[in-house]
């Protein structure tokens, strides 16, 4: 079953047009990552499925009801945290979770134990009497996901949650997530590729507002494998190497990247042959070091890179 249909939706703003006719769905039970460069559309797409920005045409289905036929009965069934979490900073974390549920009237008998549950799964138990204003970024942010789940809702949108967090945050955060996976349905925006690649079952990438591909990770990333990718870090002036590559006709694309004192060099080739004998042979004869060179697998950033146009 489908938890939310996504159908041929656009977004205008004034002229400009931010979504053009996206459609992906999420099933019921998963945890789907939507990914997307920075001004994609993936804040705006999220706001429209959580009933906070009406589109401009297409149509939006939660559980089987679309969007505009019952939009208090979707806000219901969402749990939201969109960009910055919405919280009171002076209240105390217990106080905010009490208040969330009043807002979304969860029945008065069960407040209580709504709200100790949420703070037993956020691991917020040390903190449930502090001020918002003082905790830590990470802390607020657990809040933040706590608001989305304390009512009992059905389905949870989190739309960058890891921002801003250090990494040991990064990996608590990554751990909650997928813990709630087990019991919600889950629709995660992240730009750190390899959270996503650990926790999510399909995603959806798009790049201006566009669908590019969605599906299982596994697939996406199966339809990559018409390309080998070579990679090579090496030492010395890359620019001779970088204009042979350019036009080099066994070469399908190319990226470079800066490392400390080095440059990573990604080179795409057709799978049925093996080129790293030749392109060995090609970096030595332009005078530079090689320090390491490789044939890698594909992952979930190779993907994100090549349908979204960020490979040369």
């Amino acid at each position: 079953m489908e938890a939310i249909i996504v159908d041929s939706v656009t977004k205008e703003f004034g002229s400009s047009i931010v979504v053009e006719s996206l459609s992906f769905t999420v099933k019921k039970g998963s945890i789907h990552g939507f990914l997307g460069p920075n001004g994609a559309g993936k804040t705006t797409t999220m706001k429209m499925i959580s009933g906070v920005i009406p589109s401009t045409s297409g149509s939006i289905t939660v559980l089987n009801t679309k969007l505009e036929d019952n939009p208090n009965f979707i806000k219901s069934k969402l749990g939201v945290l969109l960009e910055n979490p919405p919280l009171y900073l002076d209240m105390t974390v217990k106080e905010y979770l009490f208040f969330v549920c009043e807002l979304h009237k969860t029945p008065k008998n069960k407040i209580k134990d709504y709200v100790a549950e949420a703070i037993l799964k956020l691991d917020l138990k040390e903190v449930e009497n502090r001020i918002i204003g003082n905790l830590s970024k990470g802390y607020k942010q657990r809040v933040g996901v706590a608001q989305a789940v304390v009512f009992k809702p059905e389905i949870i949108i989190l739309d960058e949650p890891t921002v801003g967090l250090d990494p040991k945050a990064v990996i608590e955060m990554r751990t909650l997530i997928k813990n709630l996976g087990k019991e919600y349905t889950v629709l995660l925006s992240s730009h750190l590729l390899h959270e996503i690649s650990l926790i999510c079952d399909e995603v959806t990438i798009i790049s201006r507002g566009k669908l590019k591909t969605t599906g299982t990770i596994e697939n996406i990333i199966a339809h990559l494998n018409e390309d080998r990718k070579i990679s090579a870090l090496i030492s010395g002036d890359p620019v001779g190497l970088l204009d042979k590559l350019k036009n080099w006709d066994i070469v399908k694309k190319y990226r470079i990247t800066p490392k400390e004192n080095y440059n990573l060099i990604e080179i795409y080739v057709d799978q049925s042959h093996d080129y790293r004998e030749l392109i060995s042979k090609e970096i030595f004869r332009h005078n530079l070091s090689l320090i390491e060179f490789y044939q890698e697998e594909f992952n979930l950033e190779d993907a994100f890179l090549k349908y979204t146009g960020e490979l040369n």
